[in-house]
């Protein structure tokens, strides 16, 4: 069933909001008692059935929580910018889709002048959770300083992936499920060594994602796949 965005009215009544109606009807060409999923990206996702539909507003009466979110730590990625515009969609549209929370772009000696759309990422992020059936949407932040970071995320886990020659912990092995974690991911060119030692100095953890030299993209997105596969054995226990 296709998933689509709008706002719960009471218990039994949710409406599509006028862009969402619109791709109901004309484009995918939804008709009336069709069974579809609704949600407001708030930690649940509702089966629903159209009982009236215009090209400006569909509305449904609930029948059942399909998905509802279960409680999880927060996983944070952190990342130097990319200069290929494309890449960093792809790493943000993919991460979505490994479970990540809150994204957050870094601004770093050594990252690339980019011309980052964060309205533009919003919107692969809401197609990504949509295809992905997430309940809820992660958060994407303006653009911050390293110092920024360590100032604003000093409760979580840390964690900086790097490429220079140091005695490193795989992530996999370091990082506790039950907690928050934030991952740094440098940039093409890496991290400077004045930063990294900043990061070390500030109770981030060096680790290692494996034996590859991993472009940042990938290495963002392995970070991710580890965090989601330690919430699922959480989960599981």
């Amino acid at each position: 069933m296709d998933l689509f965005l709008g706002n719960q009215i009471d218990s039994e009544v949710f409406h599509l909001n006028e862009e969402e109606s619109h791709h109901c009807v004309r484009v995918l060409r939804h008709r009336l008692y069709d069974e579809i999923l609704v949600t407001e990206f708030q930690g649940k996702i509702w089966q629903a059935t159209i009982v009236d539909l215009s090209a400006t507003l569909v509305k449904c009466r609930i029948t059942k929580v399909f998905r509802q979110e279960r409680l999880t730590n927060l996983s944070i990625v952190a990342f130097g910018m990319l200069q290929d515009r494309e890449r960093m969609e792809w790493m943000v549209e993919k991460m979505t889709e490994f479970g990540v929370d809150l994204v957050i772009p870094l601004k770093s000696e050594r990252s690339m002048k980019s011309n980052l759309n964060l309205v533009r990422l919003g919107k692969i992020i809401t197609a990504a959770c949509k295809q992905n059936l997430r309940t809820k949407k992660p958060i994407i932040a303006e653009i911050q300083t390293i110092q920024q970071l360590i100032a604003s995320h000093s409760n979580a886990q840390k964690f900086v992936a790097h490429c220079q020659e140091e005695i490193k912990t795989s992530l996999w092995e370091v990082v506790q499920s039950g907690k928050d974690a934030l991952i740094c991911i440098g940039p093409e060119g890496d991290f400077s060594s004045k930063e990294i030692e900043l990061m070390l100095h500030n109770g981030f953890h060096a680790v290692s994602l494996g034996q590859s030299r991993l472009r940042s993209e990938t290495a963002a997105i392995a970070a991710c796949h580890i965090f989601a596969m330690k919430s699922e054995l959480e989960y599981e226990d």
